[in-house]
């Protein structure tokens, strides 16, 4: 079984007026020719979207908070598998009281394993099924994801014509390819290779 997993498309990463905004060619390619081709086949997507509002320790900012612009994610409605998984920090496990819900009383993150594996078995299969990952950035929250659904016992693909450094240049992602710091818990294919294996789940 293959699953489609989309990583914090939302709009502080992928508008112009988002904080953390810089042009990245990928996000063109998601809108203009994956999220049409998987709405053709019927192909859904599960979703990973962030609440890095405050509380949270090491950052001077506060990014895509509940409420607001920064947090809506561009994924089609009618694409979406069910309910996001709401990170709080760049790791999956990590998350927060009354995560994705505005003008709520929260605090700082914590890892929640339990229950994020609970949402994957619901939203990507079984354990040891592949996750074909797409999103942003690649240096940053898509490898934490990798990594951390790679250790639940999942298989990883991603797609490099759908994602992007945070840097957002082609020759930063290109340096990133070339190292070995996804070796161990992930492979990449492009976008013809996930056209063509896609399957109606």
């Amino acid at each position: 079984m293959s699953n489609f997993l989309a990583i914090d498309l939302q709009r502080e990463f992928v508008s112009s007026d988002g904080k953390a905004y810089v042009y990245r060619p990928s996000v063109d390619v998601i809108q203009n020719t994956l999220f049409p081709f998987l709405r053709e086949t019927g192909v859904q997507v599960a979703e990973v979207v962030s609440d890095y509002r405050f509380p949270i320790l090491g950052v001077e900012e506060e990014y895509c908070v509940p409420g607001t612009a920064g947090y809506e994610s561009i994924v089609p409605a009618d694409l979406r598998n069910g309910r996001p998984w709401i990170k709080a920090n760049t790791g999956l496990a990590w998350v927060r009281k009354n995560g994705g819900i505005s003008d709520s009383v929260t605090g700082l993150p914590f890892p929640d394993w339990a229950a994020l594996e609970a949402w994957t078995r619901i939203h990507l299969g079984p354990l040891g099924s592949t996750v074909i990952m797409f999103g942003l950035t690649l240096d940053c929250c898509v490898m934490r994801a990798a990594q951390d659904l790679r250790d639940l016992g999942y298989r990883i693909e991603i797609v490099i014509d759908a994602t992007d450094t945070y840097r957002g240049t082609a020759e930063n992602k290109e340096a990133v390819l070339r190292s070995d710091v996804f070796r161990n818990f992930a492979s990449f294919i492009n976008l013809r290779n996930t056209i063509g294996r896609a399957t109606v789940r």
